[in-house]
């Protein structure tokens, strides 16, 4: 058994593979309800953010968490470390965070913009001149 596996409580049967669809969706969820009942993180700065591009933004819940958490100050972040948030948050392997950000940088330029400003229609322009550069 792994990490990730302890972590989110999941014990698999002889011969069921943790790479098995049933099995990473039943993850994928498991950690999202964690985290949206969760009262150590629905009291974080950055949660309200999350809500915000996970909700109003059609932005998949771990990348919306990732974002959020990412726009807020250092000092600010809770859990601590990009390792932290993905076994703990994100219910994913200590790396994954790493890789969306290298898949995805545009998710390090919103956040950042999101420093500055994180409100609603902030967002939104973001976003809008995200898609114009990407024409």
């Amino acid at each position: 058994m792994n990490d990730d596996n302890l972590q989110m409580g999941f014990d698999f049967a002889p011969g069921i593979s943790e790479h098995n669809p049933d099995v990473v969706s039943a993850k994928r969820d498991a950690a999202y309800h964690a985290l949206v009942n969760s009262p150590t993180y629905t009291v974080q700065p950055w949660f309200k953010r999350f809500e915000l591009l996970h909700s109003k933004h059609g932005f998949e819940w771990r990348h919306a968490a990732l974002i959020a958490w990412l726009s807020m100050p250092k000092g600010e972040r809770f859990p601590k470390t990009k390792q932290a948030l993905s076994i703990d948050v994100l219910g994913v392997g200590r790396g994954r965070a790493g890789k969306y950000l290298s898949k995805y940088p545009h998710f390090q330029i919103l956040a950042g913009q999101m420093q500055n400003d994180a409100s609603e229609g902030a967002i939104r322009r973001y976003l809008s001149e995200l898609k114009k550069s990407d024409t």
